[in-house]
């Protein structure tokens, strides 16, 4: 049965604003930052042996592709170290070139040790 006087239609409105309120609240309350790394810590905790051997495997099977990821990882992690215009406040802009040096040294130690997996037979 509808409402039919205005005090009736105002009640209805309170009423589904009250219900709506809660149904926000719950969904709030189920998608918290915290809950959610929870949950994925779980998921990862339960999944993540069969994940770090898939990966190995397919990092042992794509050693270009494994450098060419680290190298962009290292690229990045030293983008981070400076500042916004692509330098660091303390140190001149060629003081990268160690970063760079140390970072092609783990790309060709990678690269060497998958490799050296795929010619093992251990993929």
């Amino acid at each position: 049965m509808e409402p039919e006087t205005p005090e009736e239609i105002a009640a209805d409105i309170a009423a589904r604003r009250a219900a709506l309120g809660r149904r926000i609240a719950a969904l709030e309350a189920r998608a918290t930052p915290e809950r959610l790394l929870r949950e994925a810590g779980a998921r990862l905790a339960a999944e993540g042996g069969a994940l770090g051997r898939r990966a190995g495997r397919e990092m042992a099977a794509n050693p270009l592709a494994t450098a060419a990821v680290l190298g962009g990882l290292a690229w990045l992690a030293l983008g981070a170290a400076r500042g916004p215009a692509g330098e660091s406040a303390e140190r001149p802009a060629t003081a990268g070139a160690r970063e760079a040096e140390e970072a092609d040294a783990l790309l060709d130690r990678e690269l060497a040790r998958a490799r050296a997996a795929r010619a093992d037979g251990a993929v």
